[in-house]
């Protein structure tokens, strides 16, 4: 049920559809925390290859930082799961050791890279300092722990490296100069870019967007300080969880009370469903809760938002598109406490008929499937005759096509942004329409593209 629930929510169907990074990253997290419940139960059982799953899913988290940088988060979630698996093992002293080593050694790099990038020399100070500070730690480990945690750290370590080798594929594949090349990160400069995400420019989550005087409307205060302006973007989130199962209050149209009513219905069952795990599996419990934390309230905190399309129109500025897709990891994580809180529904009520309903368990279980559907159906129908569902709609191919045969020849034609420039580069480069007629992108041509 829960999974059915969260697969047919909105924001996680509507990023199943489209050839973008979500529904990858959403998958890359449920693939780690499926490892780390696998990695639980063998080393419960005493299995003397637990530690293969500790690397694999290392990797795999390194590995997935080239898509999306989300899957970082649940890493976080599965150390603490994992410290408190192994707590009183010589594993949690191996843990706690590469996980120290792991972040040292990312720290110097860090620094190391962001220095050296703006000075413009980079030399060999990069690779003598990871290799100082790699040979110092290692010998250390060696010291106190013995030869086989220092060969686990030593492991840790090169799979974390290679996962994160992905990112020098950006490099070989900018040169070739394919036809959409952004950033162009054909040195370490370049890549760095890429990495650190300058294009978006600074974002001090403690100064949120939506409050302060650069933020203003025709320079009249909106009347928001920065706690206010914290409100403000978690009711944001909340407004987009209303959207998630009914399409009334996401498509402005009549029935709005009932989308928030059957909102609450889902927000109640998963509150059901986290008591019922803290209750079940305080481990399990530490790994979910904190987890769906930082896809929610911590997202929330970090993107610092501006106003949305949703908003009344006279807040400005707006962000370009609604950004219910940003939160889509947490509403399918939700979906996970929605099943929990239906097992818990159904085994009170087997107690309550075991008391009170002699011989009455065929009538349960009839009612509980049918529960289950009815939780599983109003997500698929309210979500199946929406914009989710894309069969059809081809307003972003004609759009590009329109605006290309638009431009006489020669010319060039301006754009702004993404909304604009996308369509287009798929008119051109995927189909072929009018491929080498140029685009200036009026939000972007400042930038190395």
């Amino acid at each position: 049920v829960g999974s059915l629930v969260a697969a047919f929510s909105f924001s996680v169907w509507f990023s199943a559809v489209e050839a973008e990074v979500y529904s990858l990253n959403n998958f890359v997290i449920l693939l780690l925390v499926w490892l780390c419940l696998r990695w639980a139960r063998n080393f419960q059982q005493g299995s003397h290859r637990t530690w293969r799953w500790v690397l694999l899913i290392l990797f795999i988290g390194a590995l997935s930082v080239g898509i999306h940088l989300q899957p970082v988060l649940v890493m976080v979630g599965i150390l603490i799961f994992g410290l408190w698996l192994t707590k009183g093992r010589e594993e949690y002293r191996d843990l706690v050791m590469g996980s120290l080593f792991l972040g040292l050694l990312l720290l110097v790099f860090y620094l190391v890279i962001k220095i050296t990038i703006e000075t413009g020399k980079i030399g060999w100070a990069t690779p003598l300092m990871l290799a100082a500070v790699g040979a110092v730690f290692l010998y250390l480990a060696y010291r106190w722990l013995g030869k086989y945690s220092w060969s686990r750290i030593l492991m840790l370590t090169m799979v974390t490296l290679l996962g994160l080798s992905s990112y020098f594929y950006l490099m070989i594949r900018a040169h070739n100069d394919p036809a959409i090349n952004e950033s162009d990160p054909k040195d370490v400069k370049g890549l760095w870019e890429v990495f650190s995400r300058k294009q978006y420019g600074e974002n001090n989550p403690f100064k949120r967007r939506i409050a302060y005087p650069e933020m203003w409307n025709n320079g009249e205060d909106l009347g928001f300080n920065g706690v206010e302006g914290m409100i403000h973007d978690i009711r944001i989130y909340f407004r987009y969880f209303n959207w998630q199962y009914t399409p009334w209050a996401r498509e402005g149209i009549s029935g709005g009370m009932i989308s928030l009513w059957i909102s609450l219905l889902y927000l109640t069952i998963g509150i059901i469903g986290a008591v019922r795990l803290w209750y079940g599996d305080r481990r399990l419990f530490m790994l979910m809760w904190l987890t769906f934390f930082l896809f929610s309230l911590g997202i929330v905190f970090y993107l610092n938002m501006r106003f949305i399309p949703s908003d009344p129109s006279y807040l400005r500025p707006q962000e370009v598109r609604e950004r219910d897709y940003f939160f889509g990891s947490a509403y399918q994580w939700w979906g996970f406490f929605i099943g929990f809180g239906f097992l818990w529904l159904g085994e009170v009520l087997r107690l309550a008929f075991v008391k009170f309903f002699t011989n009455r368990q065929k009538l349960l279980n009839s009612l509980m499937t049918v529960f289950g559907v009815v939780l599983i159906l109003i997500p698929l129908m309210g979500n199946r005759f929406s914009r989710a569902n894309r069969r059809g709609d081809w307003m972003a191919e004609d759009y590009g096509y329109n605006i290309l045969i638009s431009c006489t020849r020669p010319g060039i034609l301006f754009t702004n942004g993404d909304n604009d420039t996308f369509p287009l580069w798929f008119q051109q480069e995927v189909l072929g329409t009018r491929k080498f007629d140029p685009q200036a992108d009026t939000g972007i041509i400042v930038a190395n593209f």
